[in-house]
């Protein structure tokens, strides 16, 4: 997928204008306590956690004072191990984007021409992963079980969200979006995702009988 982080870090930004303009805000009785806050070792580095298990082991990115972004895991005794770079990564771009219980970890990188393909990564070991046929692909939800969901970009350009689910591979589509991606499975394969129309970001969510739910009136998600 082209440069799939431009599209999803900024999608939190987008996120929070759809909501501001459809009056959705969170309730008064809602509050948040920070815990600890926590930044990858380095003057300047800027951190972004994407996930984390059951276990309380947290991977992400982060972005040096060079504009040099890597893959990070910080274990759940608070310490970070060395920093995920994938073998082939010439775009200086490599995001952790999930793991699961047995610290499998999933994500993507870029290569110079700012594509992004998807990898794995477990014990030291990596091994690459695209949707067969796409022109790139992004990782970003692993289950327990090791089934994955995530983001590709077919030969006609169209970006489109997927599952992999025994081995099988589905894409996710949902009609008049610019974009779909499919972030996360559980070991129940409940999918969730969200989507990008000229309404601004939504969100789906598959259950585990394949029923779809959609969290606004576009009609015809789509999945193979």
């Amino acid at each position: 997928m082209k440069r799939l982080v431009n599209i999803t870090c900024p999608v939190f930004a987008l996120f929070a204008l759809a909501c501001s303009a459809h009056g959705q805000q969170a309730p008064d009785s809602i509050s948040i306590r920070v815990i600890t806050t926590f930044d990858y070792p380095g003057t300047g580095n800027l951190t972004g956690p994407q996930k984390i298990n059951d276990s309380g082991d947290i991977v992400g990115f982060y972005e040096d004072s060079n504009g040099v972004t890597r893959g990070f895991i910080r274990f759940a005794n608070g310490n970070f191990g060395a920093p995920i770079v994938a073998p082939n990564d010439t775009g200086n771009l490599t995001i952790a984007s999930c793991v699961n219980n047995s610290r499998l970890i999933g994500g993507f990188y870029n290569l110079s021409d700012g594509t992004s393909h998807g990898f794995f990564f477990s014990s030291g070991n990596f091994s690459e992963f695209d949707v067969p046929g796409s022109t790139g692909t992004s990782v970003l939800g692993v289950n327990n079980v090791g089934d994955f969901a995530g983001g590709f970009t077919d030969a006609a350009n169209n970006n489109l969200g997927f599952f992999s689910v025994g081995g099988t591979i589905r894409p996710v589509e949902v009609p008049r979006a610019v974009f779909t991606l499919a972030y996360q499975l559980n070991s129940s394969n409940q999918v969730i995702g969200y989507y990008l129309d000229s309404l601004g970001v939504h969100g789906f969510g598959r259950g585990a009988n394949g029923g779809v739910a959609l969290s606004d009136r576009s009609a015809g998600l789509s999945l193979h």
